[in-house]
C-alpha cells in the first residue's frame, strides 16, 4: 500500500528507570515547598474531572438514544446500532482510565505495566473492529506486515492505538485513514497516517504535551490528554511514539517497541 506519507526510521529510547518516585504532595510538605504547589495540582485535577464530565455526556447521551431506537428497531438495524453502542462504550472506558493515569502522574507515581507476549497487528486489528464506528469503516485501511510480537501490557497498547485512530479519524475530515504495522530492524512499528490538514513545526513539537490541542481541533471536544498518556505508555514500556507531519501533507502518528525474544 503506498502511503501519502513516509514513515521515518526510528531508535528505541534507552529503557528507562522503574524507581518509584515520591509522591508529590508528600514531597511538598518534606521540603516545605509553597503551598501553592500543591494548589497548582488541585487545579489541574479539578480542571480535567471538569473535562472528563463534559466529555463523558456525549458518549454516554449517544448510549442512551441508541438503546431507545433499539426498543423499535428493525433486525436489520440492530448491527448499526449495537455498533454505536460498543464503539461509545469504548470512549467512556478510555477516558476513565486516562483519568485514573492524570491522577497517579499527579501525584508522581510511575504507570504500572503488566508484561505479556502481544501480536501487535492481532491487537491493530481487534482496536479497528471494535472501536471505530460503523460509518467509518469504509475510511480505514489496515496494513499489516509480517510478524510483530512484542512484550507489552494488552489493554494499555490498545488504548495507544485507540487514540490516535480516534484522532486521526476526528481531525481528517471525511478522508480516509491508513493504519499500519511493520517491523523495521529488530522493532515492532504502528503508523496511523491521515491526510488531514497536517501540523506545523511548533505543533509537532508539543503535541505530546499535557492539555496541548492543535489549533485546527479548538472547536473539538476533548481534554488535550489523550497524546499525553499515549506517551507515558510508551515510556513505560521503553518504546518510543513521534508524529511525522506538514501543513497540506496529512500527519502520521507511530510508535515503535523492541521485538520480543
Amino acid at each position: 500500500m503506498t502511503s501519502f506519507l513516509s514513515i521515518p526510521d526510528t531508535k528505541l529510547l534507552v529503557e528507562p528507570s522503574y524507581d518509584t518516585p515520591e509522591p508529590r504532595f508528600a514531597r511538598c510538605a518534606r521540603e516545605n515547598v509553597p503551598a501553592e504547589d500543591a494548589a497548582e495540582i488541585a487545579e489541574l485535577r479539578a480542571e480535567h474531572i471538569t473535562a472528563i464530565a463534559h466529555d463523558l455526556k456525549n458518549p454516554l447521551s449517544t448510549i442512551g438514544l441508541e438503546l431507545r431506537l433499539l426498543r423499535k428497531a428493525s433486525p436489520g438495524d440492530l448491527e448499526a446500532a449495537l455498533g454505536r453502542i460498543e464503539q461509545n462504550l469504548a470512549s467512556v472506558n478510555r477516558m476513565v482510565h486516562d483519568l485514573l493515569d492524570l491522577g497517579a502522574a499527579l501525584e508522581g507515581a510511575p504507570l504500572v505495566v503488566r508484561r505479556e507476549r502481544v501480536d501487535l497487528g492481532k491487537l491493530v486489528r481487534e482496536v479497528v473492529e471494535r472501536t471505530i464506528a460503523v460509518h467509518d469503516r469504509h475510511r480505514v485501511f489496515v496494513d499489516i506486515w509480517g510478524s510483530s510480537p512484542v512484550l507489552g501490557d494488552a489493554p494499555q497498547l490498545e488504548r495507544v492505538v485507540a487514540n490516535l485512530l480516534d484522532n486521526a479519524i476526528k481531525y481528517a475530515s471525511s478522508t480516509y485513514v491508513v493504519i499500519k504495522v511493520d517491523c523495521p530492524g529488530r522493532s515492532a512499528r504502528v503508523s496511523v497516517i491521515d491526510s488531514g490538514a497536517g501540523l506545523t513545526p511548533e505543533e509537532c513539537d508539543g503535541v505530546f504535551d499535557k492539555y496541548r490541542r492543535g489549533r485546527l481541533v479548538a472547536m473539538q471536544d476533548g481534554t488535550g490528554l489523550g497524546l499525553y498518556v499515549c506517551r507515558r505508555i510508551m515510556e513505560a514500556h521503553g518504546g518510543k511514539i513521534a508524529v511525522d507531519s506538514a501543513l497540506g501533507r496529512g500527519s502520521c502518528f507511530y510508535f515503535t517497541l523492541p521485538i520480543a525474544a
